[in-house]
């Protein structure tokens, strides 16, 4: 068939393109608003349209000026699918109001925020505007470890962050999140604190920042950032369509209008998101235009927007190296690096001068931290190894369970790491040869695009990069109508599993897809007769180095689990049930209940009547003894449980009842395990009185190495351990804020007195670190925790040798501020009883009377009477509570035991403190309450009673017993922001404190 004459056009194939995608636009728009599957449908018809007009020109049955004009059609029905035919984000709304939360608050309260204080400050303004969103939006995600959890920790959370403002910013920043929040839709308001928060670099922020600090929250303001970016494409088409012509503008317009990658339902109508994307594709445009000056500024302004376009640097390196080779002195390459890294320096240093090397510090720990988490938007190499396709597909149809879906993309991940390590250095490899070895330079920039796919575990948005391979259809066809093949097969795939819980299984094809292109097209290079021709033994060799490091890769991730067996942890999931009788089990998410939660779950084990079990198929890494640790939740609902292994009785039955929702850490005596799976029975025949039923949950199994013989050498493994964690946790304003920070001190302090050797310096370490980070705090970081830092500075003073003589004055205005009633979060779940109310919820009488507790307790002797008689589980925690009151109060008037109670004072009846701290670890030990435990047994040390309570010894025991192969504690308070912080902290103190030889066992 003779191709029509280009000055006609063959309305044959127009009617060909028009047809279908009229045809799909009408469907679209008569679809209810919202409908998922026919936007899809729309984008899929885009992309046939496309390949079938490429497919008719590349055989020659088209002329150029048809083929434009139906690109140019195709073009038009992207750009309004793209836009959705004007419905944007529904009912005409442009903006997308969650992007603007994140960006334009993100930037403009940046120095208060960073990168992690978003979220729970977000959250509090919302709260203390409306009570009601507590209940809107119960659960936030960490910006941090990006792990779910309930309103009430992230309220905690807030507490220190909103303190960072001033209250002139506090109440703006407050304005600004409520005006948006109202402009939301009812969908989004539930989700826009899960996203994946404020992540662009310093760069971007200063960027974003000279706009946000200058233009107020409004409409106009809106709308005029919202124009940005449209503005930003107009002018890439442009520059596109006079680079690369006419052809490649329309391909790389449709390409952007019809992605796969960056729609408008997730990019649309934001605040300055294509500045990266623009700046990389202005970079190619300006090379092919052979422009030094304006190619280096874009490649620097891409890289220090979103770094990942550096990939497109190591071109230029090669670039050079080769024009270097062949003597070409007159390379232009060499102009273009040196341009790069002058524009990048004075642009990074400018960002330096105003933000500081902290804040690139920060942006690299919150992208690692983003980028060792896993997401269902993800397209990547990445995603081939963390990701089982069954088990993805099979979620979309029978739901999604997060707890499960993170156990099995951490699984994944351990097991694959170093074969993707591998193969990630492999394809690179081949990556880079390629480059080398094209003579066409911009279809090389066309094959680094994929670099960022390869390397990195990016966004689905951010490979809108492979623009650029479109760019080069000309001279690497194959690549670019492969791209564009994967977004028709992309959007198919979508069109039949619209549902969102399918979204993983179709990127995970998607990045099959891609990666099957890739190592087709770089294969294809390395099998070319060319390069066998050039380099066969060159040839020979890099496939043999690929072999070598692929083969390794899969022995070490086969070898590593045989040689490091399992860290004998079991986070307990349905997938362990081995047997069931009498009950149903099921996993209960636990986000709203606490951060204490092993993977905010735990197997919950509903009991039909007394008698139900469940069986549990637990590994042990090898033959031998281990003590069994159980973390049970403790809740009003649950019965007595009892622990059979391998058919062997373990220790004594243990009550799960308990007045509120939390955990409780149980060690049972060494037993002998076999090597792999051993059965762990729990059954339920009885219950507390006040419990109302026999159920019963599991959090956690941990097998843990049988103690050594000698105490003191326990005693410094265990505070070492302890140590190590401090070190691997340290306590900043997010993570339980300045009170913390305080207590941290107080703990290092007491360490470093009482430990001798390594302890003692890598103690003094910690401690002049942590006063650091105190001494550097701005003042309003401290106003609303006043006691805490004056306690800090009062142990600062100390340490740093300065004489300082209130240590316990300034110690007992921390423990009155402690026991002052702290904010709750309006209607979201309760907060742990404040210390003082402890007294009165006894029937007590009114807390804090005069004179103290100590005195109250010494005259009426009624808390001593209590505890004297069996443990009350319905009342455990408000004893705890109490007995932290008065721990405190004797640890801040004998300043640590370091001054002796003056006689006649209520501390220096030893007869009396004896009894009821005895009592007291009782309590404490069969409840399963580390902390409780600690404190008293650190205050029989400050007392100097070590010698007349007798479980003194017992109660370090158990602390050692606790400890975990990480040196924590467990969880001690899941309804603090790191559960195990207090625990480990009285742990230390209690174990610094005791004598180092004396044995306790």
């Amino acid at each position: 068939m003779t191709p029509p004459a280009d000055r006609r056009f063959d309305l044959r194939v127009l009617l060909l393109v028009a047809a279908p995608l009229t045809g799909a636009a009408v469907l679209e728009l008569t679809a209810a608003n919202g409908a998922a599957w026919p936007q899809s449908l729309m984008k899929a018809a885009v992309w046939a349209a496309t390949l079938t007009v490429l497919w008719l020109a590349s055989r020659r049955r088209v002329g150029e000026r048809t083929v434009l004009a139906a690109l140019g059609l195709i073009a038009l029905f992207a750009v309004a699918a793209h836009y959705h035919f004007g419905r944007f984000h529904g009912k005409g709304r442009f903006i997308h109001e969650p992007e603007y939360f994140l960006y334009y608050v993100g930037s403009k309260y940046f120095d208060e925020l960073g990168y992690e204080g978003l979220y729970p400050a977000g959250y509090r303004a919302l709260v203390e505007d409306d009570p009601s969103f507590a209940e809107t939006a119960p659960i936030v995600k960490n910006l941090r470890s990006y792990a779910l959890e309930g309103g009430d920790v992230c309220w905690q959370r807030s507490e220190s962050v909103a303190a960072v403002f001033s209250e002139t910013r506090w109440q703006e920043f407050k304005a600004d999140v409520r005006y948006l929040y109202d402009r939301m839709a009812p969908v989004t308001r539930k989700l826009f604190l899960l996203d994946h928060g404020y992540n662009p670099t310093p760069f971007w922020t200063t960027i974003g920042v000279a706009f946000s600090q200058n233009l107020a929250m409004g409409p106009s303001t809106l709308l005029l950032l919202g124009a940005l970016d449209p503005l930003l494409i107009v002018g890439m088409l442009l520059l596109v369509w006079r680079s690369f012509g006419r052809r490649a503008g329309l391909l790389f317009a449709i390409f952007f209008f019809a992605n796969f990658f960056s729609t408008f339902d997730i990019m649309g109508g934001a605040f300055l998101r294509y500045l990266w994307l623009a700046a990389s594709v202005a970079f190619a445009c300006f090379y092919r235009q052979r422009r030094p000056a304006l190619a280096g500024l874009c490649l620097a302004v891409a890289v220090l927007d979103r770094a990942f376009p550096a990939v497109f640097g190591l071109a230029l390196l090669i670039f050079w190296l080769q024009d270097q080779r062949r003597r070409n002195a007159r390379s232009w390459h060499g102009a273009l690096i040196v341009w790069s890294a002058g524009w990048f320096a004075l642009l990074g240093g400018a960002t330096l001068w105003i933000y500081g090397l902290e804040a690139w510090l920060a942006f690299y720990r919150n992208i690692q931290a983003h980028d060792q988490w896993f997401y269902t938007n993800q397209i990547s190499l990445r995603n081939l190894f963390v990701v089982h396709p069954w088990s993805a597909l099979e979620s979309g149809f029978t739901g999604w369970d997060e707890a499960s879906w993170l156990r099995e993309r951490q699984a994944l991940a351990a097991t694959t790491e170093h074969v993707l390590l591998a193969v990630r250095a492999v394809l690179f490899g081949l990556l880079v040869l390629a480059v080398a070895s094209r003579r066409r330079r911009v279809t090389a920039l066309s094959l680094l695009a994929f670099g960022p796919f390869v390397l990195l575990y990016p966004s689905n948005y951010y490979h809108a990069l492979m623009a650029v391979a479109v760019l080069a259809w000309r001279h690497n066809p194959r690549l670019a109508y492969g791209v564009l093949a994967v977004q028709g097969g992309g959007w198919a795939l979508t069109a039949v599993m619209p549902s969102t819980l399918h979204m993983e299984f179709v990127h995970w094809v998607v990045s099959l897809g891609l990666t099957t292109l890739l190592v087709t097209e770089l294969l294809r290079d390395v099998a070319s007769p060319a390069q066998r021709a050039a380099a066969p033994r060159a040839v020979v060799a890099g496939g043999a180095v690929a072999v070598v490091v692929l083969g390794a890769g899969v022995v070490w991730d086969v070898a590593s689990p045989l040689a490091a067996g399992d860290d004998g942890a079991l986070d307990v999931a349905a997938e362990h049930v081995q047997d069931l009788r009498g009950a149903t089990a099921r996993s209960e998410m636990m986000m709203n209940w606490g951060s204490g939660w092993s993977r905010n779950d735990h197997l919950l084990v509903l009991a039909q009547a007394p008698g139900a079990a469940v069986t549990l198929s637990v590994p042990a890494p090898a033959a031998g003894r281990y003590r069994i640790k159980v973390v049970y939740s403790a809740s009003p609902a649950y019965g007595i449980a009892k622990l059979t292994v391998n058919g062997q009785v373990a220790g004594a039955p243990v009550n799960l009842f308990a007045s509120r929702v939390g955990l409780l850490p149980v060690v049972y005596p060494a037993m002998a395990l076999q090597r792999g799976v051993n059965a762990l029975a729990f059954s339920v025949s009885s219950k507390d009185p006040a419990s109302a039923a026999h159920h019963f949950a599991v959090d956690r199994v941990v097998l843990l190495e049988p103690l050594s013989d000698r105490a003191a050498e326990r005693r410094r493994v265990a505070l070492g351990g302890a140590m190590a964690w401090l070190r691997d946790h340290p306590a900043d304003v997010f993570d339980g804020g300045h009170e913390a920070i305080a207590a941290e001190i107080v703990a290092l302090a007491q360490l470093r007195e009482g430990a001798e050797g390594e302890l003692r310096a890598e103690a003094e370490a910690l401690l002049t670190n942590r006063l650091e980070c105190l001494e550097a705090a701005p003042p309003t970081r401290l106003a609303r925790n006043e006691a805490s830092w004056l306690a800090a500075a009062a142990l600062a003073a100390r340490a740093q040798g300065r004489e300082f003589d209130d240590l316990p004055g300034l110690a007992a205005v921390l423990r009155q501020w402690a026991a002052t009633p702290r904010p709750q979060a309006p209607g979201g779940a309760p907060q742990p009883e404040s210390l003082c109310a402890g007294l009165q919820a006894l029937g007590l009488g009114p807390p804090c009377p005069a004179g103290g507790l100590l005195a109250r307790e010494h005259a009426e002797r009624q808390l001593h009477t209590m505890l004297a008689g069996p443990v009350d589980h319905a009342r455990r925690t408000v004893v705890a509570n109490t007995l932290e009151v008065l721990v405190g109060d004797a640890i801040a008037r004998t300043e640590l035991g370091r001054r002796t109670p003056n006689a006649g004072s209520v501390l220096a009846d030893g007869a009396f403190w004896a009894p009821l701290l005895e009592n007291g670890i009782r309590w404490a030990r069969e409840g399963g309450q580390v902390t409780t435990a600690a404190r008293l047994a650190l205050m029989a040390s400050c007392l100097g009673l070590e010698a007349q309570v007798p479980s003194h010894t017992a109660a370090l025991g158990y602390l050692i017993h606790q400890q975990e192969p990480d040196g924590a504690f467990g969880a001690a308070d899941p309804r603090q922001p790191n559960a195990s912080r207090v625990a480990v902290l009285f742990a230390i103190m209690a174990l610094a404190a005791s004598e180092p030889d004396r044995e306790h066992g």
